[in-house]
């Protein structure tokens, strides 16, 4: 039975996936190192751990992995204090799903920090019944873990979950829990495959408690 949704953060309720690569630039160059927006988008949803240690791989960064997140955890603590906003419509869709009687959580690979100071600054904290960041789980996305443990703090089993997600990643990671998932073409996440997603949309208006009950009830048949 259809009875929750789990929002990822980052480019579904946050206008941040440009914070972040803003973050990821900040931390490479002084290496030497410049990444285009496309290849930067393809570490968008990963897990924090994950996305560092390939840095450290593929670039040949001789510094300690903790190093390296001590600077990307300071670099989006200034982005997002001085410059995150929310995706138009994010607000309203949350609104209406907790009007609605539905049970809500986050499942992202953002610091928990970062999540509490988007819900607290956008005033929809009070809406989710479960919060799961990447520092919660052993694998962050493409792995299904956050979601599989936002389902478990909410007290659902997987297969009574709608996921929204905006990355690739985020995508493979839902499907692997088991989960319907929307995928969203988010305004600067344009180019993510989302293939795999149920359903994909190019406005989080078109989202609907109705619309996710039919794709649901399909989906189960």
């Amino acid at each position: 039975m259809f009875r929750s949704v789990i929002f990822d953060m980052d480019g579904v309720i946050s206008d941040s996936e440009p914070l972040h690569h803003e973050a990821e630039r900040r931390l490479l160059a002084p290496f030497g190192v410049h990444l285009s927006r496309a290849q930067l988008e393809s570490y968008t949803g990963m897990g924090l751990s994950a996305m560092l240690e390939r840095f450290r791989s593929e670039f040949g960064l001789d510094v300690p992995a903790a190093t390296l997140a001590a600077r990307h955890h300071q670099a989006l603590d200034d982005l997002f204090r001085e410059r995150v906003e929310p995706i138009p419509h994010a607000l309203d869709l949350i609104r209406n799903f907790h009007r609605s009687g539905l049970m809500l959580a986050v499942g992202s690979s953002s610091a928990m920090r970062l999540i509490q100071r988007v819900l607290e600054k956008f005033e929809i904290a009070s809406y989710f019944n479960a919060v799961v960041s990447g520092q919660d789980v052993p694998n962050g996305k493409p792995h299904p873990d956050i979601f599989r443990e936002a389902a478990r703090r909410l007290g659902v089993g997987p297969g009574d979950c709608v996921v929204i997600e905006d990355s690739r990643n985020g995508v493979t990671a839902a499907v692997a829990a088991g989960m319907a998932c929307i995928g969203f073409r988010s305004p600067n996440s344009p180019n993510q495959d989302l293939s795999a997603a149920d359903r994909i949309v190019p406005d989080l208006s078109e989202i609907t408690v109705e619309s996710l009950h039919t794709l649901f009830s399909a989906k189960r048949k």
